[in-house]
């Protein structure tokens, strides 16, 4: 079973009756996740420069570790009569714990805004009144029947 199946079937206690799935992809919410990779890459960098700067740099990968808790992954469905924002755990970034918002249909989820490996969803961002953010890899998914830009 693919991670599509899996989170649109952990999905299902968040639906309301008869409510489908059309497509369902994880995001990232908060920080940015790459913000925390470079901080602990940074920390592990210290840790390894000299025997007394390693405690610094310990320190520094404990505040990468934290960073990574405070993204918050997200697990966003795009159903029949709306959107379904879940929060999922941190190790589990495909099992939704919680359910965070529910959007009405019609909601726009792009554009989205180039970034490194990760790509700012603004209509769900706006939307959702916090930064959204998709994987490059499922880009695809987010953006599926969302009208284009003109030009």
């Amino acid at each position: 079973m693919g991670a599509r199946e899996k989170m649109s079937g952990r999905m299902r206690p968040f639906l309301e009756d008869g409510e489908r799935i059309m497509r369902v992809f994880p995001a990232s919410g908060g920080l940015h996740p790459l913000f925390a990779i470079v901080t602990m890459l940074g920390g592990l960098g210290l840790s390894n420069v000299s025997t007394v700067a390693w405690p610094i740099g310990l320190g520094v990968i404990f505040v990468g570790i934290a960073l990574v808790s405070a993204t918050g992954n997200l697990v966003v469905a795009v159903t029949n009569r709306g959107v379904v924002i879940a929060e999922a755990g941190l190790l589990m970034a495909l099992s939704p714990k919680r359910l965070r918002a529910r959007l009405p249909e019609g909601t726009r989820i792009g554009p989205a805004l180039r970034g490194l490996l990760w790509l700012k969803m603004s209509g769900l961002s706006q939307a959702a009144g916090a930064p959204i953010r998709v994987h490059l890899r499922f880009k695809a998914d987010a953006v599926a029947g969302e009208p284009r830009a003109p030009g």
